[in-house]
């Protein structure tokens, strides 16, 4: 079984692939206009995902332990582990 970041990885590399299935599919697009247009909206999805990318992974069940970056999470968690204690009286 895939851990969710290598089947989010594998998910990626899918669409990129179709990505650059797509860009070359522009050939058959009749005018320069059309053309600019595409290749704008490409770079516009492609920026996104390449964001969207680098942040996988940077959380988890257990993320409030990884230091300072997860200071929110372990307030989370704190909060998280206080109504269970308070609910388990």
């Amino acid at each position: 079984m895939k851990r969710p970041v290598e089947r989010e990885y594998t998910r990626q590399v899918a669409y990129t692939r179709d990505l650059e299935e797509y860009c070359n599919a522009l050939e058959s697009v009749t005018t320069d206009n059309d053309k600019d247009k595409e290749i704008e909206r490409l770079r516009k999805a492609i920026y996104y995902e390449a964001n969207r990318f680098q942040r996988i992974g940077t959380h988890s069940p257990d993320c409030w332990k990884w230091g300072p970056q997860h200071y929110e999470c372990a307030l989370r968690h704190i909060k998280e582990q206080t109504e269970n204690w308070s609910n388990h009286d």
